[in-house]
């Protein structure tokens, strides 16, 4: 459903950076806007770059950008380079979260906020990363995800990092899911296109009972990444508890098409062949196409589920 699609390279040599970035219409495959940039490799100028090419690709959209917008996309969120590679890379481990990176993420986010005390966004994930533990059983102690909260909070109030720190702090320090719920509302009006943050309302609707309003947030989740496993299991779990057992197989299929052998997505799967449709031929399909490339943890879950059928 893509009409415009924006590519672009970034290279790094010493003490330079180079930006090749092109902007092109995909349904008359035609190229509409290209340019390049060279500077020299500080944040300053990463973000000077991030500026300019969002004004050019907006002028090229005949979309107006404000120059309040331009200039908050131009302000480096740190000077400290080192920072911004670790909060990056934090980034990429948050959204991984349940598996033995958990505790590295704090760690990565921890030596970020060390190198520039008031990277907000560093601080922010790392309130998110540190609620993480307490909802994982990995950590007991409240107060240091409620000191990046208040760190969040002090260096940028009402910020859509202060609603983030807030709203998955509550979510997952303190379950308490309707303020948890408003701070994550108000981050959506910040940030509306974010599927995350829409998929973690949609997770507490679901704990609020609010059925309907659950699966039309994992549906907008969906629509905005169609590429989120998380998003269709949890739509597709929640179709399941609500009733529509065939619109949860339609999503379960959907997160297996993106991930064949995602294990969420082929536990589910299973289970909804298994035990609510009764397509017992179609479940042993998917196991025996499955078995071998699961997790061994994985693969003796679906043992138990598939052992009646030998």
């Amino acid at each position: 459903g893509v009409d415009k699609l924006l590519t672009g390279t970034v290279q790094r040599a010493g003490g330079q950076v180079h930006f090749q970035v092109a902007l092109e219409d995909v349904v008359h495959g035609r190229p509409i806007w290209a340019d390049s940039y060279d500077k020299q490799l500080t944040a300053e100028n990463l973000f000077a770059i991030q500026g300019e090419v969002a004004r050019q690709v907006a002028n090229a959209l005949s979309v107006q950008l404000s120059e309040a917008t331009v200039k908050e996309l131009s302000r480096p969120p740190t000077t400290n380079l080192a920072a911004l590679d670790l909060y990056h890379h934090a980034e990429l481990l948050w959204s991984s979260r349940g598996s033995d990176n958990d505790t590295l993420c704090v760690r990565v986010l921890e030596h970020a906020v060390a190198l520039d005390s008031t990277y907000v966004q560093a601080w922010s994930l790392l309130a998110q990363a540190r609620s993480w533990l307490l909802r994982s059983g990995l950590a007991y102690d409240t107060m240091p995800a409620w000191h990046a909260v208040e760190r969040t909070t002090a260096l940028a109030p009402g910020s859509l990092e202060a609603h983030l720190a807030s709203g998955y702090y509550r979510y997952y320090g303190q379950a308490d899911y309707p303020r948890a719920l408003a701070d994550l509302q108000e981050a959506d009006k910040e940030l509306p296109n974010s599927s995350e943050i829409i998929n973690a309302m949609g997770l507490l609707y679901r704990r609020l009972g609010r059925w309907q309003d659950a699966i039309a947030a994992f549906d907008r989740a969906t629509s905005l990444d169609r590429r989120s496993v998380e998003a269709w299991t949890n739509l597709a779990l929640t179709e399941q508890l609500a009733g529509s057992v065939a619109n949860a197989g339609t999503a379960y299929g959907q997160a297996l098409a993106v991930a064949p052998t995602n294990p969420i997505a082929v536990m589910g799967q299973l289970a909804l062949l298994l035990d609510v449709m009764g397509d017992t031929a179609a479940a042993l399909d998917l196991y025996h196409r499955t078995r071998q490339v699961l997790p061994s943890f994985v693969a003796a879950g679906a043992d138990v589920l598939i052992a009646d059928l030998h």
